[in-house]
């Protein structure tokens, strides 16, 4: 007897008893709890909704089996079951806005280590720094960016390039390498002596936030000057003479304030 799979192909990837797209290598549903492959599967209106706001970030972590999972996009909701387990006691670990600009993750990888560059490629990134300026509409040309990277070794920004699904890590790199692209100033603002309480990395730069939403131009940056910082790439609790760990991307206050 030949079994008939009668499941309509609307819902390939998503959960059988309430539509919710099912997370990678989910077991259930982590929006109502269902297992994969069970459920009603009642037709339903596959639409598109229009979405306006920054794509979302949020990592998860299951208290009961130890597992974490990671949902990014526009709309995205958090989870109220865990996807592996079925359980309900899950607690939040990250809820972000992420910039239109920046790359997003979509999945965690195991074990991934805190220092997102060794003191080498944080330095490779800072000697590029010169041959960076002379792009024109840096904050508009994402791609050339991404090409440039690429060229230097970095290749991550290939898989941006082609719209690949990055890993959380490897989103992470792309955002944190731009960053000390765009808005890090030169060597006059690296602080010495100074470690990340995160992730125990030696290379910092001295930051000053201002309320503006893009940085100045690479061209116009003097002999000693600090980029300003965005208040949107920080917590609201970050200080103007803060440092920001290149190595991680972690802000925290200067061990030197008030000395």
């Amino acid at each position: 007897m030949v079994k008939i799979n009668r499941k309509p192909k609307e819902y390939r990837g998503r959960c059988g008893n309430c539509q919710a797209p099912l997370l990678k290598g989910a077991r259930y549903c982590d929006q109502c709890g269902t297992k994969k492959g069970n459920g009603e599967f009642k037709p339903f209106e596959n639409t598109i909704r229009i979405l306006y706001g920054p794509p979302i970030k949020i990592i998860q972590h299951c208290e009961a089996c130890n597992h974490k999972w990671l949902k990014a996009g526009i709309g995205v909701k958090k989870s109220s079951y865990c996807p592996k387990c079925n359980s309900p006691s899950i607690e939040m670990l990250e809820f972000s806005r992420w910039h239109y600009g920046e790359a997003l993750g979509h999945y965690l990888e195991d074990n991934e280590p805190l220092q997102l560059f060794t003191e080498d490629e944080v330095n490779k990134i800072l000697s590029l720094r010169k041959e960076y300026k002379n792009f024109q509409n840096r904050n508009e040309d994402y791609n050339a960016i991404h090409r440039f990277m690429n060229q230097n070794g970095f290749e991550e920004h290939a898989k941006e390039l082609k719209d690949k699904i990055l890993s959380n890590r490897e989103a992470e790199r792309i955002n944190l390498s731009k960053k000390i692209l765009m808005v890090v100033g030169n060597a006059n603002a690296l602080i010495a002596n100074s470690v990340c309480p995160k992730c125990e990395g030696v290379i910092a730069s001295q930051i000053k936030i201002e309320k503006k939403t893009k940085s100045p131009k690479a061209n116009t940056l003097k002999d000693g000057e600090i980029y300003s910082l965005s208040e949107d790439y920080v917590n609201q609790d970050a200080r103007k003479d803060d440092l920001m760990c290149l190595q991680c991307g972690h802000v925290f206050k200067n061990p030197t304030r008030g000395k």
